[in-house]
């Protein structure tokens, strides 16, 4: 995904000119938008290898692929302020105003408030907060009557500093706040270099302390766990096993499934500013953790909620 810059009615627009079939001809597998649910799972990526001079050549499976109705919303202001769930404000992190094909992105003053003045009709807009920088990045939908968004306070979480992160390279099992990924010995990692120093390319993690109420995501989803990870939209391939920590204290060998939310406008592997379930996983015999089935995994960094699979 290239990103072009320029200034709009002083906010940073953001022109999204994306590759990749993720978006074309549908989709399959268990779907939920903004308070929605689904059924059966798509298949996480595998295989993979390099091309000339050892870069990528994303030869990996690639995702199922989804579309989201695009019905233009008009958006004429959006203001909120940004805490984490301790109620701290979260100053100086990214906002972005994004439809299917253009962003409006403000920062959040010291106090975490914002305003973004679009004044423009977005197809399917949503609100992202957080980039992965200080905070895991979520998407709240803009679906109101109104064009006139005062969103008030989002709960959101806060990533471990960038000196705190694990760097991401095959053959590792980096781990950060109670999360480990598995690495194959030839897993293919792709960090989007425009948007990270290399500095801030490690692994960092947080979990949601139990019960918290977080923007962005819908209760009736069912999510007793939320994960936010970094780098954002960081591709895995092949999907790397995932292992959290057990903070609910499901039962040992209990079946979960692990669900990504749609931040990416390729909407490769989830719909955006929905969830998709990407893999299952299961409660160790000790109780401890909650791992990924080996030939599922997660193909790609973002914001994660787990839930007890259906009987």
């Amino acid at each position: 995904m290239a990103h072009h810059w320029s200034i709009v009615g002083g906010a940073a627009l953001l022109a999204l000119a994306c590759s990749g079939g993720g978006a074309e001809g549908g989709g399959h597998g268990a779907t939920a938008g903004a308070g929605g649910s689904g059924a059966s799972a798509g298949a996480a990526g595998s295989g993979g290898e390099s091309g000339e001079g050892g870069a990528p050549a994303w030869a990996c499976k690639p995702g199922p692929g989804y579309t989201s109705a695009a019905t233009p919303q008009r958006v004429s202001s959006v203001t909120a302020t940004l805490v984490d769930q301790d109620g701290v404000p979260v100053g100086g992190e990214l906002m972005q105003v994004c439809g299917l094909t253009v962003c409006l992105v403000g920062t959040t003053s010291s106090n975490g408030a914002i305003e973004i003045k679009p004044n423009a009709e977005i197809d399917l807009p949503v609100l992202k907060f957080g980039i992965g920088f200080a905070t895991p990045e979520f998407g709240l939908v803009l679906s109101q009557e109104t064009d006139v968004f005062e969103l008030g306070r989002l709960s959101t979480l806060r990533l471990p500093p960038f000196e705190a992160g694990a760097p991401l390279t095959a053959g590792t099992s980096p781990s950060s706040g109670g999360v480990t990924l598995e690495l194959g010995s030839a897993a293919q990692v792709d960090i989007d270099t425009l948007t990270y120093d290399v500095d801030q390319r490690g692994f960092r993690a947080v979990i949601a302390k139990p019960g918290a109420a977080l923007s962005g995501v819908d209760p009736a989803l069912g999510f007793e766990l939320v994960v936010g990870t970094a780098p954002v939209l960081t591709k895995l391939c092949p999907a790397a096993r995932l292992s959290v920590t057990n903070q609910p204290g499901w039962a040992p060998g209990a079946a979960v499934e692990v669900w990504l939310q749609g931040v990416d406008v390729t909407q490769e592997w989830a719909p955006y500013g929905g969830w998709q379930r990407v893999s299952t996983a299961r409660v160790s015999d000790d109780g401890q953790t909650i791992t990924t089935t080996p030939a599922e995994g997660i193909p790609m960094l973002g914001t994660f909620g787990l839930k007890l699979a259906a009987p």
